[in-house]
């Protein structure tokens, strides 16, 4: 069966309203063709498809937004928190970044095989020793 173009568009358009779609795939199952002739026809590259799923995906994450700031359950404000904070306000929160020290390496350019694996290993302690919150003087461990 012969598809016109323009005709699948106004369609794919109307349902993407209707039912507030917010995914591309989800489209092909509101019109009358196969996925196939849907591709075919590249209505998925659209510009006015395009545009009318991500301003569904925009008004879904705004209300969303609106919803979890009038909720009392921290886990919802947490999971808020996380999205409007900056990047270092949500590593803090979660406390997954970690600093690292660059350390000149020239300092290691005549260290054998051997010296070092054993100044890996004391960094892996001093760093097991942060993740686990123990407090601790780095200086206070011998090399």
């Amino acid at each position: 069966m012969a598809y016109d173009k323009a005709d699948l568009e106004k369609q794919a358009l109307a349902a993407i309203k209707e039912h507030k779609l917010v995914f591309l795939s989800e489209v092909v199952s509101y019109l009358p063709c196969s996925e196939a002739t849907f591709y075919n026809h590249k209505l998925g590259e659209l510009e006015s498809i395009k545009k009318a799923i991500e301003q569904n995906r925009i008004n879904e994450k705004v209300g969303l937004r609106k919803k979890w700031r009038q909720s009392d359950n921290p886990t919802v404000q947490i999971a808020l928190y996380k999205l409007v904070s900056s990047e270092e306000e949500a590593h803090r929160l979660n406390g997954s970044k970690r600093e690292l020290e660059v350390v000149d390496k020239t300092e290691y350019d005549d260290m054998t095989l051997e010296e070092l694996r054993e100044k890996r290993k004391y960094f892996e302690r001093i760093a097991s020793r942060a993740g686990a919150g123990e407090d601790s003087e780095i200086g206070s461990e011998e090399e």
